[in-house]
């Protein structure tokens, strides 16, 4: 076992990250209308050193959140 892992165990799944441009084509908008939801703290990101990346599972949420029924 890694001594970081004994201080800091790692959660049971690693969510999966991707780009905004990659986001920006799974939710079939511009990568600027993504940029503009991640402005206004619709989508929350993560910064890997000088990377901004979305979690798939955010998106996935967003998605629901703005679904309609009927």
């Amino acid at each position: 076992m890694h001594v970081l892992e004994k201080l800091m165990p790692l959660p049971p799944q690693i969510p999966q990250l991707v780009t905004l441009g990659e986001a920006a084509n799974r939710l079939a908008v511009s990568k600027r209308h993504l940029q503009r939801l991640v402005a206004r703290g619709e989508l929350p990101t993560v910064r890997v050193g000088e990377c901004v990346r979305i979690s798939t599972a955010v998106l996935v949420a967003f998605i629901a959140s703005k679904t309609r029924i009927g």
